[in-house]
């Protein structure tokens, strides 16, 4: 009897050991590159995928706090017991930030994160066959020419902030901090050699030609407080460009309010266009019984794949 349970016990030991001896894991949430890129709409989702967080870094996290709540274009009220937040928004207000405060730490790390997902996907975009796909050598030229735009856009929260930082060109390369002059020359490269790559008058909310001339602008108004050197002739003679025409067709509102009231349009027709779709593509969500519960339910899906302006959609769901 002893000797079968020794012999038992040494079986059950070899059964158990060999099974625990394969470690390797199969994760469901990360999907590798080389099986991603599956047809057109895959490709334009990837190319998308940083405007996501581009509209978070530049309008609703960290950065946008920084350059908003300590001036004086806005406020975080408190109301009764809510609102006060440990006296966050008030430091900011005064501009007394402490350790304990995150908002520098969000101001750096939230413009890296965008330039991050831009090397990664112009990596990608590079080893791909195009033809194989559907598009042409000028689709892929564009589309790297909009992620590179992309990236100068975020590079320039860094050097408005923080002057000196590392200048990050590919995925999993630490760099040492770049001069300000060496930020400057760099965004100014990628703008100077992304645009005639563009299109004029692109769509709504990506970059084109019109969007990267007025980026050059913004570093040149800003030159002399960053560099130490002035460049108002150049910004000048691209802001003359731009209203000549030369980068697309585009004119100054004569009312202040219009921008604001031209972007209301779009969020409606937006709105209006997701919800007739959204019951085409995914069908209602469970619990849905009207149209207007879609959107806030099925946003969330669409802003990982669709194509179009997503992270509008994405922000903007009520």
């Amino acid at each position: 009897m002893n000797l079968k349970k020794i012999c038992g016990l040494f079986l059950c030991s070899i059964v158990f050991s060999t099974g625990c001896t394969n470690l390797d894991e199969e994760p469901f949430d990360v999907m590798p590159a080389g099986t991603y890129y599956q047809d057109k709409n895959s490709i334009v989702a990837a190319v998308l995928r940083p405007y996501e967080h581009g509209h978070w870094c530049g309008w609703d996290g960290d950065r946008w706090l920084l350059s908003e709540l300590t001036a004086d274009n806005f406020v975080w009220t408190q109301k009764g017991k809510h609102g006060y937040d440990g006296g966050d928004w008030i430091r900011l207000h005064g501009h007394n930030w402490n350790v304990d405060d995150g908002h520098i730490n969000g101001g750096w790390v939230g413009p890296y994160q965008g330039i991050g997902q831009c090397n990664v996907i112009i990596g990608d975009i590079e080893k791909l066959d195009y033809p194989r796909f559907g598009f042409t050598e000028a689709d892929k030229a564009a589309h790297v020419a909009e992620l590179r735009t992309l990236r100068a856009w975020f590079y320039l929260f860094l050097i408005d902030f923080f002057r000196t930082v590392p200048i990050y060109k590919e995925p999993q390369k630490v760099e040492a901090q770049s001069t300000p002059a060496e930020v400057f020359a760099y965004i100014e490269t990628e703008l100077k050699e992304s645009l005639p790559g563009l299109p004029k008058n692109g769509a709504a909310g990506r970059w084109d030609q019109g969007g990267a001339a007025a980026l050059l602008v913004r570093l040149y108004l800003n030159a002399e407080k960053w560099t130490g050197t002035a460049r108002y002739t150049d910004c000048a003679a691209i802001a003359q460009e731009i209203i000549d025409g030369k980068y697309g067709t585009y004119s100054i509102d004569t009312d202040y309010r219009g921008p604001s009231v031209q972007v209301s349009k779009v969020i409606v027709h937006q709105r209006t266009f997701l919800n007739s779709r959204m019951r085409r593509i995914f069908m209602k969500p469970v619990g849905c019984t009207t149209p207007p519960c879609t959107t806030r339910r099925v946003i969330r899906w669409i802003t990982i794949g669709a194509v179009g302006t997503v992270f509008t959609l994405h922000l903007h769901a009520m």
